[in-house]
């Protein structure tokens, strides 16, 4: 079991936990490489999520939903068209997280999610995001 389903599991037991990493793997394996909606359908059940959660189990929620958007993002063996969806959905997670950064830890926690998305990015698409 990957890092990020323990994260989703341990957070909640909802009927619409399976959906979601349904989703969530659809995310990272491009299965619907032509429904871009899938970002909106998985980003919007995460939040469904959160309202239920506690902070820290919010930070956890929107810190696996970044990781999962960017290994997808740098993932080689995906579709290039798939990569760049990823890219364009990254924000949500990250304004998430920057949401409820509200102590020094979670915004330094915040800015390493940014100094990460940066490096790593700037080298799939050999450009400079920020």
């Amino acid at each position: 079991m990957t890092e990020f389903r323990k994260t989703l599991i341990s957070l909640s037991q909802n009927d619409k936990l399976e959906q979601y990493i349904e989703l969530a793997n659809a995310i990272e394996q491009a299965n619907m490489p032509q429904q871009h909606d899938i970002f909106f359908s998985f980003f919007k059940l995460g939040n469904d999520f959160a309202s239920s959660l506690n902070d820290d189990q919010q930070w956890a929620l929107f810190l696996s939903q970044f990781e999962l958007v960017l290994r997808s993002i740098l993932n080689s063996s995906l579709p290039s068209s798939w990569r760049r969806s990823c890219y364009e959905a990254l924000n949500n997670p990250l304004l998430s997280l920057q949401r409820i950064a509200k102590n020094n830890d979670r915004k330094r926690q915040l800015t390493s999610c940014y100094i990460k998305f940066n490096k790593e990015v700037s080298t799939v698409f050999k450009l400079h995001p920020f």
